[in-house]
C-alpha cells in the first residue's frame, strides 16, 4: 500500500517534468512531437528544389478548361530521374 502511493507520486512527478520539457522545446524550436517535416534533411531539400524546377515551366493554367496544363509531362520528367521520394 505505502509502495503504491510512491509509485503514484513518482509518476506524477516524472509525467509533470516530461511535460514542462515539451512546453519548453515547443517553445523554443515550434515543434516538439511528431513526425519531422518532409525537407527536413539535406536530400529532400534536394528534391523539393528540382521539383520547383521541373514545375517552374511545366505549369500553366488554361482558363477555357480550368485545368493545369503539362501534368503528364512533369510526372514523366520527374519519374525518369532517379529522386528518391518517401
Amino acid at each position: 500500500m505505502f509502495q503504491n502511493a510512491i509509485a503514484k507520486c513518482e509518476k506524477a512527478n516524472i509525467v509533470l517534468k516530461f511535460s514542462g520539457a515539451r512546453q519548453c522545446m515547443k517553445a523554443r524550436t515550434g515543434r516538439c512531437d511528431g513526425r519531422k517535416p518532409y525537407g527536413a534533411t539535406e536530400d529532400e531539400q534536394a528534391i523539393i528544389s528540382r521539383m520547383k524546377e521541373l514545375r517552374a515551366p511545366a505549369m500553366a493554367f488554361d482558363p477555357n478548361t480550368h485545368s493545369w496544363q503539362a501534368l503528364a509531362w512533369f510526372r514523366r520528367e520527374s519519374n525518369s530521374e532517379t529522386l528518391c521520394m518517401k
